[in-house]
């Protein structure tokens, strides 16, 4: 009715979802014969030449450098093309789309500005480890009820450990907007 894509009970979203919202956009593609094995909510990007669809490259120049769709299942073949679902229009949760192996924060920014500019929506308020600095901020103030000085130093001692496990801690996690 007023939805652009489809859903059913067999919704594999409904499982393990990768779309944050009800409104998609999705269609068939030609996966390329020897894309491998994909998994749900891996970027793709197509070919320009031959117009088969694969993962996103990090500094191709054949098209696949480009995030153009999100796979919606399993899928991908060594030796033939197969049909596949993609969404094109979406939102998107950032912690369940698979980029390319190695690819820096950068280049994840990129893909995601890509489909972005294609109508996607990429949610990376998903995880943004708030968890952690609230706890710390909870020990630092129980830590406080020792004499003055020893205190003082104990909560330094505290904030600057915790400081350096936050800053080790958003390094590994790419959930601030570009």
């Amino acid at each position: 009715m007023g939805s652009l894509g489809s859903t059913s009970t067999s919704d594999p979203n409904l499982l393990n979802p990768i779309i944050a919202s009800d409104e998609t956009l999705q269609r068939e593609l030609t996966l390329k014969a020897g894309a491998g094995a994909l998994e749900r909510g891996t970027v793709l990007g197509v070919n320009t030449t031959t117009l088969k669809w694969e993962q996103c490259v990090v500094g191709a120049s054949d098209g696949t450098q480009t995030a153009r769709a999100v796979l919606i299942d399993d899928a991908g073949s060594d030796t033939r093309e197969i049909k596949a679902q993609a969404y094109f229009i979406a939102k998107f949760y950032f912690n369940k789309l698979i980029f390319p192996t190695g690819a820096t924060r950068h280049q994840i920014d990129t893909f995601i500005l890509a489909l972005e500019d294609k109508g996607c929506v990429v949610d990376r308020g998903f995880s943004t480890g708030l968890t952690t600095t609230t706890s710390t901020t909870s020990t630092s103030s129980t830590t406080s009820s020792s004499s003055s000085s020893s205190s003082s130093s104990t909560t330094t001692s505290s904030t600057t450990s915790s400081s350096s496990s936050s800053s080790s801690s958003s390094t590994t996690t790419t959930t601030s907007p570009p």
